[in-house]
């Protein structure tokens, strides 16, 4: 609920200026969104997936984007459900077809290589 602890950013990773905020009041980041307009708009190509209930959210999100066209990578470590029967569930099943699954070792080093 807007105003709420649940609403608010994680701390130290508050909102700067010239940072896009999507508000998103279902499970999937895209639906009712402008999400998908906005990475259209700046070219985006892949979309890299963190956060709570990776068996909710973060796969309704995933399975959109990918339907949406997006290369979709969902940082294992860097995503969290209610137990680790879920977890392994929705990382190592769900996701299958849908996403890439990489770590959050993993991502630093591709965001390293690609910007050297």
């Amino acid at each position: 609920m807007r105003g709420t602890w649940g609403a608010a950013p994680v701390e130290g990773l508050e909102p700067r200026d010239g940072d896009h905020v999507i508000e998103k009041m279902r499970m999937n980041g895209f639906y009712d969104t402008r999400l998908d307009t906005l990475l259209r708009g700046l070219g985006a190509a892949t979309i890299v997936i963190t956060g709570a209930w990776t068996n909710m959210s973060i796969e309704h999100t995933a399975r959109h984007g990918a339907d949406a066209g997006y290369e979709v990578l969902v940082v294992s470590d860097g995503t969290s459900t209610t137990g680790e029967e879920w977890q392994n569930a929705a990382l190592n099943y769900a996701m299958t077809n849908v996403a890439r699954v990489i770590t959050t070792d993993e991502m630093v080093r591709a965001l390293t290589a690609g910007a050297g």
